[in-house]
């Protein structure tokens, strides 16, 4: 699961941007864990604003996320919690909800 390569400056431009434009969105609370984006809060009223953003809903970890697209070669049989995933690339609170 872990990441070996360093994201590249058009992926870290990208990553920036869609933070950016999640902090625009009311009452999301909003983690960075590696280069992952983990999206809670209140998101069923963001849910169309979430999909244009190009995330995904992890239904088991009830969040939604979002990654760079060449952090989707990797593919897992399993769903691994969001604490487990916290604890291994750490957790960076970008904005809370409100």
């Amino acid at each position: 699961m872990e990441n070996k390569t360093e994201l590249s400056e058009q992926e870290k431009q990208e990553l920036l941007e869609k933070i950016v434009a999640l902090k625009q969105l009311p009452g999301l609370e909003i983690n960075l864990c590696g280069s992952w984006v983990w999206i809670g809060g209140d998101t069923k009223p963001n849910k169309d604003a979430l999909k244009s953003l190009g995330c995904w809903w992890a239904a088991k970890k009830k969040l939604w996320y979002w990654h760079c697209e060449s952090e989707t070669r990797r593919h897992y049989k399993k769903s691994i919690p969001i604490e487990e995933i916290e604890a291994k690339y750490g957790k960076q609170t970008i904005s809370r909800a409100s």
